[in-house]
């Protein structure tokens, strides 16, 4: 404790010498309601005339009690503080009566866009350095906000920061291919909502229609939401040309203020929400008979989503529809001066949940054919789906054993259970988008219904058996050209083979060709650790998924862009154990 009263003295007296702040308290004080340390203090900045920005204002410096750690962060006190919402700011509202602070913390340290300082501005962890160098950023904040100049053109575009009431969320689908649609479709409508009846929660929009209920679009989902047990319920849309963002930089609060946005772009508001109100009473016919199911559409409150287009930086061209949800008051009817009561809602489209890392459209839409999903088939398809890849069909004779387990991606409850319908489980309730199909039987009896597997436009195989080499090539394709690709471990996972043809056969000549100059060593170090009995393959779990990992990229580039001649590649880790070492400290 003395440590960090010594820390915060010096944090104070750090400021004492920079201009623009003055302190309103000798020292920090402990806020027994949230356990931090607080600090009353004045900013000065130059404001020109008019500015939205008082020249002085108020604030409330809250730091964790681990300082020169942790948390710091600047709050707009409640006497004499900012009262307005900006950009790179919490949304500024009065907060609870016990604390000196309202709660709209500014975003100083997560984004350099809002103090135009450098990327390389690094933050300092000493006593006497880390809380100037947030009250010159503060500083810095105030003098943007005043001049208007918080968001300037080709920053990151971002929506105002606001509270969601949780308990609900509405789950969407928005891309740059649905964007287009949007152009020609009419300013309001109704939708059609999946409430699930494990998580009511959760409610995924499946159909747009217009205000006479006419389908305007079906909302594609993937297998694992299309199966979900789940009842429909109704719901209102309305559509801007921009963001409803009022100044300096918040979102409407009232219904008042949504109207007057609305009147803005000739949207009127009250007869869609009569409309909406008499929608949500009606119910699917489907389910009028199941008093259980036909209850919880009307435990849910009405609904109304807001979308308008957004862009990627500002000043950019709109690139998706976003939505903003927004609950209805029992009638239908809501008050001017009654508040918003904002519902969360989340972009599922796979471009939204991939903004992480995820491979081309060209890769994700072609339709893969994977036969084999034991360990490097089970891993390698699950990193495919969760960089984008949506479209398999897996094909495995065996079940799932104990052995299987060190190095699979199944788990105990799967024992038994067929390997192909295990992956397809997984990987469909990976990702929100994915399509799956499971054929439990080997590729040579799948001759016999032929027609799924001739949808491939990629096969994969990651059985490293002969048998199924000879296969690939007299399968009766059709005549169109497909990428056929075989990915097989050495013995101890050290070598990774990976073979690529482009063509209507799969061309097992060139392949046991290219193969053949490896196999005799590859042969004696299997022999020294397998029996006519116990034929298994000893590789650890992170060599099989590191290799996994190798072969998910070359898969992928491969899909990209296949070469016109059969091609083998191999890859191999001389020493495992350092592998990843490039420092030793």
């Amino acid at each position: 404790m003395e440590a960090l009263k010594r820390a915060l003295r010096a944090a104070c007296r750090s400021l004492d010498d920079l201009p623009g702040v003055t302190l309103l308290e000798d020292d920090f004080h402990l806020c027994p309601h949230t356990g931090h340390h607080l600090l009353r203090c004045r900013l000065r900045v130059e404001v020109p005339a008019p500015a939205a920005v008082p020249a002085v204002t108020d604030w409330v410096i809250r730091v964790s009690q681990n300082y020169p750690y942790g948390e710091i962060s600047f709050w707009p006190a409640k006497e004499g503080g900012l009262r307005e919402t900006f950009a790179h700011q919490n949304e500024n509202r009065e907060g609870p009566q016990e604390l000196p602070y309202r709660l709209g913390c500014l975003c100083l340290t997560q984004n350099y866009h809002a103090v135009r300082t450098r990327p390389d501005d690094t933050e300092p962890y000493e006593e006497s350095g880390r809380l100037r160098w947030h009250c010159q950023r503060a500083l810095r904040w105030l003098r943007a906000a005043a001049r208007d100049e918080l968001l300037q053109e080709g920053d990151p575009f971002e929506l105002p920061l606001f509270q969601r009431h949780p308990g609900w969320a509405v789950i969407y689908r928005e891309g740059a291919a649905e964007r287009a649609g949007w152009d020609c479709a009419p300013a309001t409508g109704l939708c059609t909502l999946w409430a699930s009846l494990s998580s009511p929660g959760q409610q995924y929009l499946r159909q747009l229609l217009d205000r006479g209920g006419r389908p305007i679009r079906e909302v594609v989902w993937g297998d694992w939401i299309d199966n979900l047990p789940s009842v429909s319920r109704h719901a209102g849309w309305l559509r801007l040309p921009v963001a409803p963002v009022r100044k300096p930089y918040r979102m409407p609060g009232s219904w008042c203020e949504l109207r007057a946005v609305c009147l803005e772009h000739k949207v009127r508001l009250d007869p869609l929400l009569l409309d909406v109100q008499r929608w949500t009473e009606t119910l699917p016919a489907s389910i009028r008979h199941d008093p259980l199911a036909g209850l919880l559409p009307r435990l849910l409150p009405a609904l109304l989503l807001i979308g308008f287009p957004v862009p990627t930086f500002i000043g950019g061209p709109p690139v998706r529809m976003h939505f903003e949800v927004v609950q209805l008051p029992p009638g239908g009817r809501p008050g001017k001066d009654k508040p918003l009561h904002w519902v969360p809602c989340i972009n599922w489209h796979p471009e939204s949940i991939g903004a992480r890392g995820r491979h081309s459209q060209k890769v994700c839409e072609q339709e893969v054919l994977l036969l084999g999903a034991g360990s490097l088939g089970s891993v390698l398809a699950e990193m495919l789906v969760r960089a984008g890849l949506q479209r398999l069909v897996i094909v495995d004779p065996d079940t799932v054993q104990p052995g299987n387990l060190v190095r699979h991606t199944a788990i105990l409850q799967d024992l038994g259970r067929p390997k192909a319908e295990v992956l397809r489980e997984r990987l469909v309730s990976a990702m929100p988008s994915a399509t799956a199909r499971a054929v439990p039987v080997g590729f040579s009896s799948a001759l016999s219904d032929p027609a799924a597997l001739l949808l491939a436009q990629v096969v994969l195989d990651t059985t490293g058996d002969d048998e199924v080499i000879a296969r690939m090539e007299s399968f009766p394709w059709d005549d169109k050209e497909r990428t056929f690709l075989s990915v097989s471990l050495g013995f101890g996972a050290r070598r990774l083979f990976c073979f690529s043809a482009r063509g209507r056969r799969f061309p097992q000549a060139a392949f046991r060709q290219q193969l053949q100059p490896w196999l005799a060593g590859e042969a004696a170090e299997s022999r020294q650790a397998s029996g006519c009995n116990h034929p298994f393959t000893p590789a650890k779990v992170e060599d099989v998924w590191l290799m996994a990992a190798a072969a998910a990229r070359y898969v992928a580039r491969t899909m990209a862009n296949p070469s016109s001649e059969p091609l083998l590649e191999v890859y191999e880790q001389p020493d495992p154990a350092d592998i990843a070492l490039v420092r030793r400290a």
